[in-house]
């Protein structure tokens, strides 16, 4: 007899009741096969013989009756049988009957919210047609509940239209949902199966009433499939890279007890508790940092379900290749053996992550009142990124050439990383030298001139710079008056260049006007400065400064004498003018006769006497 085991109860191992044999091509039927440990079986190289392990995935279709939806408010209805996803019945009037939750009394889908109840108008049967390969192993579940009291019905296999091989009978209560389990072989020559509940018996004898069925499975064995893929090819250095896992049930029964585990390599590092996922529920999540070992639950994934967990990582290292690597142990829901998973895992690159960095000039000097151009000589590279110069950013620039002193500029740059560089740049506005001179200086003519006399050219930074004045123009002609510029250039060390432009003034000599012949008699009184004036160009008027340089007259004695006066110019350098008074040779002549006729005169006037 087959064991029915409640919900609770299947987890615990039994021992093994039975097992199927094929002998000579007779078809025997294969009890509840009970086992009493767990078997590990690896789902990618699985332990079953070569028919199991090649077959493709045999599973009945809508086994928790979700499809068609009930809508009365009754919360049941009678649909027939073509409307019903995989199912067909044996009734008469080819109905199947649907019930949901929310019956009065009734106690709630195992799965879901609906389940199928044999005796919609009449005791019949439902059951599916499904292609099978022979020699592969199905298990098979079906929970089972009786209506109003015990009801029965029985699970039964075999070709379609031949004698079904009854696999177990079922006579429960309406207190609990009852769970039957079994594994069944499929006989040689059985390309199609048929996987049937009939009804037996119903309390109270209603042919319109009883045994309610949910959450069946016929079906090979559940078999997960991991992809892991990485967000993006690279990552870097402090940047994260999330890895998601794609886990699909290919086979056929429901995945349970999904339990995945994730070797983080050292390259990359996880967090604790960031797990996500949209399509799942995880749990019992732990990570041991010293394994760097990953550990979580999801959901049951029935076939051809799927689930995707995101797993935060951050780049620690740089390499060329970091892979995690991916299992997973599971087993068939309400079955107790053991299967392994192997993931294909994703690789990602972990590059550097390097700040930018910005060069350029440290200390730049400046003339005063040059052009200055903030971006000279900086430059901003990255080690990603190559050349990002044209992202510099000029954080602070209070540079103003017009006044000396030293500026900090300051530069800032980021890269596609979000990297910042800075970098501070000092600038000095130099003081240019000064040239000190006698702004004016007036030369007397045909002076000497000494372009340096009191030239002086000093600088902040390098002191006394007069040795390099250089006299870039000097066109004094102490010969010439007039009004000459003589132009001076000084060059400090940082290139500063002073200019100095001095005056030189080379006067004019005075000019002294009056007589140049004086007749008088002897004893006559004489004023030598008589008629005489000074002109200056510059000082004009200095008469009073004529000075007698010799006088020779005596005016006791007639003769002829010269009178030299000396002009005393308003500088000390100034030329002596001397004129003589005396006058030309036509005047002397005269003087000689008229002296003549006096005496001449004297010595008739003494005869007449």
């Amino acid at each position: 007899m087959l064991k029915k085991e409640s919900p609770a109860n299947f987890k615990k191992s039994v021992k093994t009741a039975s097992a199927m044999i094929l002998i000579s091509g007779l078809v025997t039927s294969s009890l509840p096969f009970w086992k009493t440990t767990t078997e590990q079986v690896d789902a990618a190289t699985t332990q079953m013989d070569h028919i199991q392990a090649n077959s493709a995935v045999i599973a009945l279709e809508n086994g928790d009756f979700e499809n068609p939806v009930v809508t009365t408010k009754s919360h049941w209805n009678t649909f027939n049988a073509k409307s019903v996803p995989g199912w067909n019945t044996t009734a008469s009037d080819n109905l199947i009957e649907f019930q949901e939750n929310g019956r009065k009394g009734n106690i709630p889908a195992i799965s879901g919210t609906q389940w199928a109840e044999l005796n919609a108008y009449e005791v019949s049967a439902l059951y599916q047609d499904i292609p099978t390969m022979p020699g592969v192993k199905v298990r098979w579940q079906v929970y089972h509940k009786g209506r109003s009291g015990v009801d029965t019905a029985v699970v039964e296999f075999g070709a379609p239209n031949e004698q079904m091989v009854q696999q177990a009978e079922m006579a429960d209560g309406s207190k609990k949902w009852e769970l039957y389990t079994g594994e069944y072989t499929i006989p040689e020559g059985q390309t199609t199966t048929r996987f049937q509940f009939r009804s037996v018996s119903a309390a109270g004898g209603d042919p319109a009433a009883g045994n309610l069925l949910d959450n069946i499975q016929f079906a090979t064995q559940s078999v997960l499939d991991i992809e892991g893929s990485f967000a993006k090819d690279s990552t870097k250095v402090k940047q994260g890279a999330d890895y998601t896992l794609h886990v699909s049930n290919v086979g056929g029964m429901p995945a349970d007890n999904n339990t995945i585990s994730v070797q983080i390599p050292a390259e990359l590092n996880y967090t604790a508790g960031s797990l996500s996922s949209a399509n799942t529920t995880i749990s019992n999540e732990t990570y041991d940092a010293t394994t760097r070992t990953l550990t979580f639950k999801i959901d049951i994934l029935k076939k051809d379900a799927t689930a995707d967990i995101t797993i935060p990582m951050t780049g620690t290292t740089v390499t060329d290749a970091a892979t995690p690597s991916t299992s997973a142990t599971y087993n068939d829901q309400n079955f107790s053996d053991t299967y392994t998973a192997e993931a294909t895992d994703d690789t990602i690159v972990v590059t550097s992550d390097e700040p930018p960095v910005i060069t350029g000039e440290a200390t730049t000097k400046l003339n005063p009142n040059s052009q200055f151009d903030p971006m000279s000589t900086v430059e901003a590279k990255d080690k990603e990124d190559g050349d990002i110069t044209a992202k510099v950013k000029i954080v602070n620039n209070p540079v103003d050439t017009s006044k000396s002193g030293s500026y900090e500029v300051t530069y800032e740059v980021t890269d596609t990383d979000g990297n910042k560089a800075t970098f501070a740049r000092t600038v000095v506005v130099t003081e240019a030298p000064i040239i000190t001179s006698e702004a004016m200086t007036r030369l007397n003519p045909n002076s000497q001139f000494d372009p340096m006399s009191t030239v002086e050219a000093k600088d902040k930074e390098d002191g006394d710079l007069t040795a390099k004045v250089k006299i870039i123009n000097n066109p004094v002609n102490t010969s010439k008056s007039g009004t000459y510029e003589v132009k001076y250039e000084v060059t400090d060390t940082d290139g500063n260049k002073a200019t100095f432009t001095r005056v030189v003034v080379v006067t004019e000599a005075p000019v002294i006007s009056g007589k140049t012949e004086v007749k008088m008699e002897q004893h006559d009184d004489f004023d030598v400065l008589a008629d005489l004036s000074v002109n200056d160009k510059e000082a004009g008027n200095i008469t009073k400064q004529i000075k007698i340089v010799s006088n020779n007259i005596q005016n006791s004695k007639p003769d002829t004498y010269k009178v030299m006066d000396k002009d005393v110019s308003k500088t000390p350098k100034a030329n002596n003018k001397e004129l003589p008074r005396t006058g030309d040779k036509a005047s002397q002549t005269l003087s000689w006769f008229g002296l003549a006729c006096i005496a001449l005169g004297s010595l008739l006037f003494r005869r007449k006497k």
